[in-house]
């Protein structure tokens, strides 16, 4: 758990600040903006608000760039180098949720065959992803980032929930919102 806790924030805190027109991660934002249809200003306030980062899309850039960021021991020693790369670096578009105990990593494609993950979560989710809104009246609770931003470029200004996936979910997110 510290271990990984120990990555996540190497990894957001050398992600951040990242720009959307980096050609390193040019297909993980064309797959967000123009495969699921989410808005480059939408994209770009995630990424600024820390929510969203990415790695390049090559995965041997991106074994390379996490090495370069945690070093290959702490990778090891939190589970996520094993074999000849990490796992997670064939998938690049990383969303980050509070206090940074869990990562999940994306495919910045739709799946290849239906037992291909389309996502890699590492960590414990205790915390739901979060966007404060502008009108803190109202909370809309939805399954995941991507419909998170979805809700974000449909206009809606309460805060938003995104729930970790309707079978990782618990009663006590709620709480911690």
């Amino acid at each position: 758990g510290e271990y990984r806790h120990q990555v996540f924030t190497a990894i957001r805190q050398r992600t951040a600040g990242q720009r959307l027109d980096d050609p390193r991660w040019r297909k993980s934002v064309s797959y967000l903006v123009d495969t699921r249809c989410l808005s480059e200003s939408t994209v770009a306030e995630a990424m600024r608000r820390l929510i969203i980062g990415f790695l390049p899309d090559d995965p041997g850039n991106a074994a390379k760039t996490l090495e370069t960021i945690c070093g290959r021991s702490l990778l090891e020693a939190a589970d996520l180098w094993r074999g000849k790369i990490p796992g997670v670096s064939f998938y690049p578009i990383m969303s980050f949720f509070p206090k940074l105990y869990s990562v999940e990593f994306r495919l910045n494609r739709p799946k290849r065959n239906e037992t291909e993950k389309k996502t890699l979560r590492y960590g414990h989710t205790a915390y739901p992803w979060f966007w404060r809104g502008e009108d803190p009246r109202a909370t809309m609770c939805v399954e995941g980032v991507i419909d998170l931003l979805s809700a974000v470029d449909l206009g809606y200004t309460g805060n938003i929930l995104g729930l970790p996936g309707v079978n990782n979910w618990n009663e006590d997110m709620f709480d911690a919102y």
